[in-house]
Order: structure tokens, then sequence, then C-alpha cells
């Protein structure tokens, strides 16, 4: 028989989330929010005085990341982005795009919970750099604010209906969407 097992270790804890870019870790993640609004248009119904709804444009914006600092790449990469007017122009002018999106891979793996999530934000755009610090903070961490174009679960689990397996005691999961299959 297996020892009881304690549920609330099951339960994905936000303190494992870390953000990829190019197969890199840019930084822990404390937090993500990515609202995808869904608009609502009201349809005259014909032949009444009735209005339905239908679906309208999927929009994503007011997304945030809350990030704790790990080294100083990810600012470097910020500031690389940035360019004189002089250096716009002469990008522009010799047909070359300028553009400042990239796809961030956003990971939630908590070792207690049973599987892991991970999240492709394609076509992300910051529009916010807070560089700075302060000494009464015990970890270094800031807020990101991002819009982002398109959206990919990579990686994504679901706990299966059923018994527990007899061995370890925990629900069985499936993965709905796995990077390694």
């Amino acid at each position: 028989m297996a020892d009881q097992i304690n549920q609330g270790s099951f339960r994905i804890s936000g303190r494992y989330g870390e953000a990829w870019r190019d197969g890199r870790q840019l930084f822990e993640c404390t937090g993500v929010t990515a609202p995808l609004v869904i608009a609502q248009i009201d349809v005259p119904l014909a032949g009444s005085d009735r209005i339905g709804v239908k679906d309208g444009q999927w929009t994503r914006t007011g997304g945030q990341l809350v990030m704790q600092k790990v080294d100083s790449r990810w600012m470097n990469e910020l500031l690389k982005a940035k360019k004189d007017l002089a250096t716009l122009r002469a990008l522009r002018d010799a047909g070359t795009p300028i553009s400042r999106t990239f796809s961030l891979q956003v990971h939630l793996d908590d070792p207690q919970a049973l599987g892991a999530e991970v999240v492709e934000f394609k076509g992300v755009r910051l529009f916010n750099y807070p560089f700075g610090f302060q000494t009464a903070n015990d970890l270094e961490g800031t807020t990101l604010d991002f819009r982002w174009e398109d959206e990919e679960v990579l990686e994504a689990f679901e706990i299966q209906a059923g018994p527990v397996d007899p061995v370890t005691g925990l629900p069985k999961i499936t993965y709905t969407a796995s990077m390694t299959q």
C-alpha cells in the first residue's frame, strides 16, 4: 500500500517559472499574465428587435512578465536593440528590416507538480525597460510589459481520470502537448 500523499504538493507553484530565448535562460519568472481577449460583436437579428452576439477580433495586449534577475544578458540584449536615428535611417535605406520582435518561451516546471508546462509567445514586443535596483530589496526583480502576435502551447499535461498508480500513489497524467514527442 502506498503512503498517503499530500495532494497540496501536486499543485503548481509559480516559484519555478523561467523565460528562455534561443535556448538560453533569460531570467526566472515569478509571474506571467497574458490576457487573450475576444471582442463581442452585437448582431441585429433580421425580422425582430433582438440582438445576437458573435465573436470578434482576438487581441493580445497587456501582457506582463514578473522576473527575477539572473544576470545582465537580458539588459544587454535590450540595449543592443536601441539604435540612434542615423543608424535606423541607414538600415531603412539599405532595405534591412528593423524588428524588435522575438519569440519567448515561458516554462513552468515545478519539481513537485505532476507535469510541466511551456508556452511560446511569438512576435513579442516590449514597451518598457525598467533598469535599476533598490538596496532594500531581498531579490532584484522587475515587471516587463509586452504585446505578442501569437502563442503556442509546447508542453501541457492533464490528470487522467481513474485510479492512482498503486506504487507511487500519484494520479497518472497525459501530456496533451509535449516538446519531446
